[in-house]
């Protein structure tokens, strides 16, 4: 398969919002969907949409400790994310972009 030429986004951050039965853990039953709403509307909001994509994602296998956020190509990860997270998120590696 040919290697892509150029990435798509100069930053793709993952949002876990699995969800399982109850009585289990996962990101997505710890509320986790409105972290990434938060994430997705900033991104439009600076006009970033282009070099940062917010992802919904599914299991990224860490459910015990979720929700779970992975900032890639950084290999940053936040785990019992909070919106304090979010903010921490926008300031280091949103807002710094030009």
């Amino acid at each position: 398969m040919p290697k892509a030429d150029r990435q798509p986004y100069v930053r793709t951050i993952f949002v876990c919002i699995n969800e399982r039965p109850p009585g289990q853990d996962s990101c997505g039953g710890r509320n986790s969907r409105p972290l990434q709403e938060a994430l997705k509307a900033h991104v439009r909001e600076k006009g970033l949409a282009k070099k940062v994509r917010i992802t919904r994602t599914l299991c990224l296998g860490q459910c015990a400790i979720g929700p779970n956020i992975a900032i890639m190509p950084d290999n940053v990860w936040y785990h019992h994310a909070t919106p304090e997270d979010i903010e921490e998120i926008k300031a280091l590696f949103i807002d710094p972009l030009p």
